[in-house]
């Protein structure tokens, strides 16, 4: 039985048609996927069915909820439908909740406004949905804000919020993206489970073919606002009748093909290093060690060779990429590349500093908004010794754009005139100005497109054959370093519990937490694509 119905739908944006005759049913007790890269109108078709648009849209045709149009509701209206019978739940945890508000207030604040609760009876419900989707307990009976909670946590409370009215359909957009695999595949057994349990239908929105093998039982393929095909998972994955299905699922768990470059000159060595955060309850108290982030850990990088780093979120790597850095001080031992001592702080040692470059995983928020391309691409020479001309620094920005795909002509561009694959390109334009050493690429293709993933995977290969490149890529997508790495190492708590080539590490792993690792990738597996039954 259907409970949601979308016909004929059309949305403008300004004179802009964005949405273009959108049609479809989510039954009771169902989980529909809507797939699709970024710009093909997945979240708008969401905040549409809320009536969360701007105020210079125009749209027309209908939405039924529950056998009733309400599509022209206007919001006093509206406002009785949104969080009491669907919910939403965001794809950036961090930005929909408060930051002023604990947790516990921000799941009860529903209650408050649409179910007439006291605010202790509000806290109590939302002191057990927090336990529901299985949120620590320390963490619930604590007045805990956002900012200390993991990204997984931060989504596990807003799935919280969104239940504790009980709603008839809850629309997760992209409620994965960014996270580990081991709290994804969390996420999407939480919403696959409360489906089961309470009929409530779930609307699945992303980019990612494999989460919906793993979760939906019908899907919708999206591309420029239109609905390319509809239908039951197993025979959409099995027929595959439009090539952009078929490019989409090729994408999934793409492998680019790579050549083994890796020599047996040391680049890099990482020697028994430990580091620790510290805390301080005010000015005037003493520093206190509140806990170990890197414990003795000790690897080595080769010339030409990729280096892989994986684990989950709060496991170090991060901490990792700032020490290798010189951003985050060391207690014991030492890092030398190329035999140079790094340390930090140094600011004066431009020679180390300038055979290292990274690649973040936000490149919109690594680029100074308010200068050119030209300018930001630029910015590495400034560790050079003896920096070029202008005239040779703009034809190595040129140069640099060409090599990555992009036009001599978009240096005079500025960062928010380009979509994110194209802002991640120019991001390691910037990194291969100089010339270094090593690259380091910090989580640089977690948040993109199955498809732009791809090509930027392609990318950062011909450019490792090319210059014979180094690089040292972190990522919690094992995935992604499976296909692209020669060596892997596992980080788990502040220290390497497995190291060794990749494929043969995460083939065949040995260690039990690479293997929760490894089960959690979500995959599409061949029995699928041909009919069958998915196999994990």
């Amino acid at each position: 039985m259907s409970i949601l119905s979308i016909k004929d739908f059309n949305l403008y944006i300004r004179e802009k048609q964005i949405l273009h005759d959108i049609s479809f049913d989510l039954n009771q007790g169902e989980v529909l996927g809507i797939a699709g890269e970024s710009g093909s109108g997945k979240s708008l078709t969401a905040l549409s069915i809320l009536n969360l648009l701007p105020n210079y849209s125009r749209k027309n045709g209908f939405i039924y909820f529950d056998n009733k149009c309400i599509s022209n509701f206007n919001d006093r209206e509206m406002c009785k439908i949104r969080g009491k019978e669907i919910s939403l739940i965001f794809q950036e945890p961090m930005t929909a909740l408060n930051p002023l508000k604990t947790i516990k207030e921000q799941v009860a604040e529903p209650l408050m406004v649409h179910g007439n609760c006291s605010k202790k009876k509000s806290l109590d419900i939302a002191t057990y949905y927090l336990a529901k989707v299985e949120l620590p307990r320390n963490l619930i009976a604590n007045n805990t804000y956002p900012h200390e909670l993991s990204g997984g946590q931060q989504q596990r409370v807003l799935i919280a919020k969104s239940l504790v009215l009980k709603p008839r359909i809850i629309i997760a957009d992209e409620p994965t993206t960014s996270l580990d695999v081991t709290t994804q595949k969390g996420i999407l057994d939480l919403l696959k489970n409360l489906v089961n349990q309470n009929g409530i239908s779930l609307l699945l929105i992303t980019h990612d073919l494999a989460v919906l093998a793993q979760s939906a039982d019908r899907v919708a393929i999206m591309k420029s606002g239109e609905i390319l095909e509809i239908g039951d998972l197993k025979k959409i994955f099995k027929t595959k009748k439009h090539s952009y299905t078929r490019k989409l699922l090729d994408s999934v768990n793409y492998s680019p093909i790579k050549k083994d470059t890796a020599s047996k000159k040391i680049l890099l060595s990482v020697n028994s290093i430990s580091t620790s955060y510290y805390n301080s309850r005010s000015l005037f108290f003493k520093k206190e060690n509140t806990s170990k982030i890197l414990n003795d850990i000790s690897f080595k990088i080769y010339e030409g060779e990729i280096l892989g780093v994986v684990g989950e979120s709060g496991s170090g790597k991060s901490t990792l990429v700032k020490t290798i850095l010189g951003l985050q001080n060391i207690e014991k031992g030492e890092i030398l590349i190329k035999n140079r001592k790094v340390e930090a702080n140094k600011f004066n040692d431009l020679k180390i500093r300038s055979m290292m470059q990274v690649v973040f995983q936000d490149p919109y928020g690594s680029f100074n908004p308010r200068h050119r391309i030209k300018r930001l691409i630029a910015e590495p020479f400034f560790l050079l010794n003896t920096i070029p001309t202008k005239k040779d620094i703009d034809e190595k920005v040129c140069l640099a754009l060409e090599e990555v795909g992009l036009s001599p002509n978009d240096s005079n561009k500025f960062i928010h005139e380009f979509s994110g694959g194209q802002r991640q390109r120019i991001a390691i334009a910037r990194a291969l100005i100089i010339k270094p050493k090593l690259i380091i690429l910090d989580e640089a293709v977690s948040s993109l497109d199955v498809t732009i993933k791809a090509q930027i995977l392609d990318l950062l290969v011909e450019l490792a054959d090319k210059h014979t490149l180094t690089y040292l890529f972190v990522s919690h997508d094992l995935s992604v370093i499976q296909n692209i790495a020669n060596r892997v190492i596992v980080i788990r708590k502040g220290e390497i519990v497995e190291e060794g080539k990749a494929k043969h590490v995460l083939s065949n792993p040995e260690d039990c937490y690479t293997k929760t690792l490894v089960e959690a990738i979500p995959t599409i597996s061949k029995k699928l694509l041909n009919g069958g039954q998915i196999v994990k």
